[in-house]
């Protein structure tokens, strides 16, 4: 089926006879707004959460789980671009490895983000002929919750982001330019494939970037033909990158190939449900704040902090009706159009096969919906710019990035999330005085927001070069939830060999949780308030710093020795690296 795309063009060609410096020239006035925008923008906000960043500067400097099966090439290209250009990054980042490594990290976001921008522009731009519409779209790309936070980490999703982009972007010439159809496919199996290496749950956004040109030009054979040069360079790229990674770890059978993909999960058991994917597919697009905590409480039926319906719709709940209304009112105005039921199609094709695997495996998460960000953005590109679509759908769609917007820039700005930090700091730095060669302080859960300041601030000082380790009990969600005591056993043993201290937060002495603490009781099964009373209650504390939300000091006393040392010999227990 052939459809009309007047709007399909190339967009930056030159006219014949047109010297290099006018190509110079049009390039700059056509993409220097947006560059500008990101620029901006990522300047004057900052990651609120970043993710695995720590896990990934630890694991390049240490080599521990060097080859992730799941993010199979991100550690390698942070080694060796902090090998190649770690001098450049000390005068910045100070003399330690750790706050260097994750700069490093940080600026292959930052620069994948901005190519990610850019090509998503030049892609919206070929379904939409108003450039106010495309400036629009991908000023609220740039501000979506997930893509603003992660592209100023150092996870790996936003240069996954970028190679899937990038292999729309060759797809879709290729489907215009027949004489280069050869080399923009395979370079485009070739980009895909790099997304999938960088992050594997990509792989569910590939059926929909091979279709590209099919939805974009039609179903005839001269479109099939870079679907499957594109599709044989990407399976021919991905497999010879795992073999070579296979053979490098010497893994001779099935059965080691299967443990070495099931460590990849980092012992995360897999929090699935329809409900839990509700929620995460908005919170990628709009902060929610707190509310996420607040869903559970209510879902549980929370004994110790519980949540009404009333306070959950007054406090939440409008932030996710506004995203879904936003959402099927997007669906809907594409019916309006020959051409826009070709693209719902397109977005159906991505959409389905990324939300079906968020529904079986931690749909809370606001980056497992970065694989679908390219057809969103598009489809919503092509309906605010289609004059068949109804107002009321524009005023929606446009209500709704607007309120995302400023929401997710009064959340994610600097000087916000510096009072934040400097909150947090002033809680742990009644132990700096303290500080012998460790000092390994356990918090509740990683929902406290001190085992995120350890996280997400690893240039502060108090991270970069303190022996203050902050570790969470409780590991939500992972298969080590029900073995949190005997985890906490071997660790504290451990530490107390090696001449250290143990500290933990005076919260666990507390018989009921505050409600700002975000713990939800029945998150998990394994644990409950009670346990975790009763267990640090029975233990010696000696000496106290920091005032009511403070820390205890858990000494190495016979009694201690007696209570911990029966929970530490269970088989698979390991101390942590320090």
């Amino acid at each position: 089926m052939n459809l009309p795309h007047p709007t399909l063009r190339p967009l930056h060609h030159a006219d014949e006879g047109s010297v290099p410096n006018h190509r110079w020239q049009q390039w700059g006035r056509t993409y220097a707004a947006v560059a500008a925008a990101y620029v901006l923008l990522t300047a004057c906000t900052d990651a609120f959460f970043f993710g695995d960043t720590a896990d990934y500067t630890v694991s390049i400097l240490t080599g521990q789980e060097f080859w992730d099966f799941g993010h199979l090439l991100w550690r390698p290209l942070g080694w060796l671009c902090y090998h190649l250009f770690g001098s450049f990054t000390r005068p910045i980042a100070g003399p330690y490895e750790r706050p260097n490594i994750t700069l490093i990290l940080l600026l292959l976001n930052w620069l994948a983000g901005l190519g990610s921008v850019l090509l998503l522009y030049n892609l919206i731009t070929r379904v939409c002929a108003s450039r106010w519409v495309a400036y629009a779209v991908t000023l609220f790309f740039i501000c979506s919750q997930a893509f603003l936070n992660f592209t100023q980490t150092g996870s790996s999703y936003i240069v996954a982001l970028f190679f899937l982009l990038l292999g729309f972007y060759l797809l879709v010439c290729s489907g215009q330019q027949a004489e280069h159809a050869l080399g923009l496919s395979v370079g485009a199996g070739i980009a895909l494939a790099g997304a999938v290496c960088f992050w594997l749950p990509y792989i569910f956004a590939i059926p929909a970037a091979l279709a590209t040109p099919l939805f974009f030009y039609s179903f005839s054979r001269t479109q099939w033909r870079p679907v499957t040069l594109a599709t044989i360079s990407l399976i021919l790229t991905t497999a010879t990158a795992y073999l070579i990674v296979i053979f490098l770890l010497r893994l001779h059978s099935l059965a080691d190939i299967r443990t070495w993909m099931a460590a990849s999960s980092h012992g995360i058991t897999a929090a699935k449900g329809p409900l839990r994917m509700i929620f995460g597919f908005a919170r990628s697009f709009i902060n929610m704040g707190n509310d996420g905590v607040l869903f559970k409480r209510f879902v549980l039926h929370d004994p110790l902090n519980p949540v009404p319906l009333q306070s959950l719709v007054r406090l939440s709940l409008w932030k996710l009706v506004l995203f879904y209304v936003f959402l099927g009112s997007l669906v809907l105005s594409l019916l309006h159009s020959a051409r826009g039921k070709q693209l719902l199609k397109f977005f159906a094709l991505n959409a389905g096969l990324v939300i079906i695997f968020a529904i079986a495996w931690q749909g809370g998460d606001m980056e497992r919906y970065l694989a679908l960000y390219p057809t969103l953005f598009l489809v919503l590109g092509y309906s605010l710019d289609n004059r068949q679509a109804p107002n009321w759908f524009k005023g929606v769609a446009l209500l709704f990035m607007a309120v995302a917007t400023l929401t997710n820039l009064s959340v994610m700005a600097k000087p916000v999330l510096k009072q934040q930090e400097k909150a947090t700091e002033a809680r742990i730095w009644p132990l700096q005085p303290l500080v012998r060669s460790i000092n390994l302080v356990y918090v509740i859960h990683a929902q406290d927001e001190l085992f995120n300041f350890s996280r997400s601030y690893p240039f502060n000082p108090l991270n970069s070069a303190s022996h203050i380790h902050i570790r969470a009990l409780v590991e939500s969600s992972t298969d080590t939830v029900a073995q949190w005591r005997g985890n906490f056993a071997v660790s504290v043993l451990a530490v107390w060999q090696r001449g250290g201290n143990i500290w933990i937060s005076k919260r666990l002495l507390t018989p009921r949780p505050r409600p700002e603490w975000n713990w939800v009781e029945g998150n998990d099964k394994e644990v409950s308030w009670k346990d975790l009373y009763f267990f640090f209650s029975r233990l010696d504390k000696s000496e106290a710093v920091g005032g009511a939300d403070g820390f205890v000091l858990v000494p190495a006393s016979p009694h201690n020795q007696q209570l911990l040392r029966p929970l530490a010999h269970v088989k698979g227990l390991k101390a942590p690296y320090i």
